[in-house]
């Protein structure tokens, strides 16, 4: 089922002889943003005929990825590419007395957030340095924060770490005493959420 109108009717007009407007979605709104998914909700179609909607979602100047029926006023997106720009289109469908037509689409725009590095590992540690591993994520990574403090996370390595890099060494800490280390991936446009470790120097 394309949605495509039956009778020959323009975007936003149904019935045989076209004559009846047809409402588009209204109150799109784009929550639950992840580096790998969104969900899209809108308000629901008054019109007795509604018979569903179409959600299309791309990338900017790039294929459809999801072009999907749904009888609901909400529909989550997966599998997306994390730290890219998306565009969503909503479409709402209509039965009346056997014709098929729909409203004129409705488009918004969407972002996923960066992804982090993961599985951070403490390999090296001295009663004066922390040395440390992370796995990347897998998207384009063009560089590193990386902060550390006793309670907070306030000073930050220097040099950063660049995008190759999968370790670093933070030096001139205190012997003995617990550190809070932050990684925070920076993508392209975004930046991700911190992946966050403790470890303490040796006494």
């Amino acid at each position: 089922m394309s949605g495509v109108c039956s009778a020959g009717c323009q975007d936003g007009w149904k019935t045989q002889i076209c004559n009846q407007a047809v409402d588009p979605p209204i109150n799109l709104v784009i929550s639950d943003v992840t580096d790998k998914g969104l969900k899209i909700t809108w308000s629901p179609s008054p019109d007795p005929d509604l018979h569903g909607y179409r959600v299309a979602v791309s990338q900017l100047g790039m294929a459809t990825a999801v072009n999907h029926y749904t009888d609901q006023t909400s529909f989550p997106v997966l599998d997306l590419s994390p730290d890219s720009d998306y565009v969503v289109a909503v479409t709402s469908l209509f039965l009346t007395d056997g014709w098929w037509s729909q409203s004129e689409t409705v488009v918004i725009h969407a972002s996923t957030e960066m992804s982090s590095a993961t599985d951070l590992q403490f390999t090296e540690v001295t009663e004066s340095t922390l040395g440390f591993t992370w796995v990347p994520p897998d998207a384009v990574v063009t560089g590193y924060r990386v902060t550390y403090g006793l309670e907070e996370a306030a000073e930050q390595l220097s040099p950063s770490p660049g995008p190759v890099d999968r370790s670093a060494v933070i030096e001139g800490l205190q012997a003995g005493v617990m550190y809070k280390v932050e990684i925070i991936t920076i993508g392209v446009r975004f930046e991700s959420l911190s992946l966050v470790g403790h470890n303490a120097t040796e006494a």
